[in-house]
């Protein structure tokens, strides 16, 4: 209710948790970042990031490098995206390697090329994009990759739930479909399961041209 007060009344406010915050939309957006302690590992602090406001969220180059919360990513645990945000950009939640959670907002359509490229925990096997979302890619959506240079990569998650059968892959500039929207290695070892009631529809196609393992659990 205090934050909620101070917005609409013009107060400053602080919340003394926070770790660290700023922008982080596009130009002219009012989307920002926060980041919030939530545990500790053998690497130290692990936090919290949430993302506020409404649009489409920072371009943060294809490994994330200008992520304004860049000096934390390794430790981020867990991401939470609040109602009002759109669609994310390049490289937006890029290199997050210890990543176990994210919460979705109902506004999200788009999550566009290497949104989580080099993140999450080894322990994320399954994920569930949901039904709001009706575009992904072009490509490297998901997928291990080394965009520190460290040596950590994060997952290479196996089993995707989509809850929108006909969610938009998108193409590539030059018009060509990427085999690497969820994975930087072997398609084949990843499964796209879907509830289609045994219909066609653009997952089923897209794994077949990929070499996806594609599941109808209507079926």
């Amino acid at each position: 209710n205090t934050k909620a007060y101070a917005e609409a009344a013009g107060y400053k406010y602080v919340d003394k948790a926070v770790v660290a915050s700023g922008a982080f939309g596009e130009s002219g957006s009012n989307i920002t970042y926060a980041l919030f302690a939530n545990g500790s590992d053998a690497d130290g602090t692990t936090y919290r990031l949430v993302v506020s406001g409404s649009g489409k969220t920072k371009y943060c180059d294809w490994n994330g490098a200008s992520q304004p919360f860049r000096p934390y990513s390794r430790q981020i645990t867990e991401l939470v995206i609040d109602e009002g945000i759109t669609s994310t950009s390049t490289g937006s939640f890029a290199g997050l390697a210890k990543l176990k959670t994210v919460s979705f907002p109902s506004t999200l359509t788009t999550l566009a090329a290497n949104t989580f490229l080099g993140s999450f925990d080894p322990s994320v096997t399954e994920f569930t994009i949901p039904a709001t979302v009706t575009t992904l890619g072009p490509y490297h959506v998901f997928g291990k990759f080394d965009v520190h240079d460290d040596g950590v990569t994060g997952a290479d998650i196996t089993t995707f739930h989509i809850e929108n059968p006909d969610v938009v892959y998108s193409t590539a500039s030059d018009g060509t479909l990427s085999e690497r929207i969820f994975t930087n290695s072997n398609p084949g070892n990843v499964t796209l399961i879907v509830e289609a009631d045994g219909q066609n529809n653009n997952t089923k196609a897209y794994a077949e041209a990929a070499g996806y393992k594609y599941v109808d659990k209507a079926v």
